[in-house]
């Protein structure tokens, strides 16, 4: 029996899941705390207020704002994780839109929350604080939000959500018989960088079409996206997807290194019209072609199936049902 049970879990592992007790899964890069009842990624590599805000997003998570004192403990000690030059934590208190309010991302005033602050804080020195981090003291200090520190992900246990035909948490992700991935399109239009970076947040990578059965699975999806439901004001019949030309000028290759077939391409293109061509997208039609790396296009992200990690990723997951102290 204990064997099985050790097969089960490092099937599961294999698999990418997270596994900290009976029904909880989330991702394999988190992990779950009993002390806040959520599932939590601290990350080490430090961004900008806002950039943290958006990474924690894309992974399906907020940045966390600890409740009360119990809570407060826990964030506290995950400073031993860091390295000694960094002293604080980005968490989700802000006043961005009313300096001096302080509160969460989810608009929960700092005064119905854990509200502790180190002495003469905040201050606004220069006038220009308006985020928050904890420091290894337990307590806040208000800092300026285009300082870049470490940050906090979560998210709570309830109400959560499991795809089971994708592996993911994220219900978006469609998958078709005979695919080893799973797809997602996003009608939100962004650049191809910030199309790469949120697929990379969600586990996967900007779509790789390197078969017909998976570019016509993009094609239908795509069909059901018409350009007469998208809104705003961008280029509506092409969709970014995971290739390039960035290392080579005209030698187009996809994300994970194979060169792109001149065959996949449109009559005319790839043609380097101007300068910033240099990315990848789908017509309508599924034939490729090279489209300005700058300008916001709807996009495509891929999830493999069985892969617990998308190409580039050393993260080994782990199992366990809290955090060890």
């Amino acid at each position: 029996m204990i064997i099985q049970l050790s097969l089960i879990i490092c099937v599961l592992v294999e698999f990418g899941y997270v596994l900290a007790g009976e029904n909880r899964i989330f991702r394999y890069d988190y992990e779950f705390s009993d002390e806040i009842n959520s599932y939590f990624r601290l990350h080490k590599y430090p961004r900008s207020w806002v950039n943290a805000r958006t990474r924690c997003r894309h992974e399906g998570a907020q940045l966390y704002t600890p409740a009360n004192g119990q809570e407060a403990d826990f964030v506290k000690l995950l400073h031993e994780d860091l390295h000694s030059d960094f002293n604080g934590i980005y968490l989700g208190l802000n006043a961005y839109f009313s300096e001096g309010d302080f509160a969460s991302t989810e608009e929960q005033s700092v005064l119905d929350l854990y509200n502790v602050w180190n002495d003469g804080e905040p201050n606004n020195m220069n006038d220009i604080e308006d985020c928050a981090v904890m420091t290894r003291t337990g307590k806040y200090s208000d800092v300026a939000c285009n300082q870049v520190f470490p940050f906090l992900c979560a998210r709570p246990e309830a109400g959560l959500t499991w795809n089971s035909a994708c592996n993911t948490y994220d219900m978006g992700y469609q998958s078709s018989p005979g695919l080893s991935s799973c797809f997602k399109i996003h009608t939100d239009p962004k650049n191809w960088t910030n199309g790469y970076a949120t697929c990379k947040a969600e586990g996967g990578y900007l779509a790789i079409v390197n078969s017909v059965a998976e570019k016509s699975f993009l094609v239908k999806m795509f069909a059901e996206n018409p350009a007469g439901s998208l809104r705003g004001n961008f280029w509506k019949d092409v969709l970014l997807i995971g290739f390039h030309d960035w290392f080579m000028a005209r030698e187009y290759e996809y994300l994970d290194g194979p060169r792109v077939p001149l065959t996949k391409f449109s009559g005319g293109e790839p043609n380097d019209f101007a300068p910033g061509e240099r990315c990848g997208a789908m017509y309508r039609n599924g034939l490729f072609d090279d489209i300005w790396c700058n300008r916001p296009n709807i996009f495509a992200c891929e999830r493999p199936l069985v892969a617990a990690l998308p190409p580039g990723r050393g993260v080994t997951p782990t199992w366990r049902s809290s955090r060890n102290r």
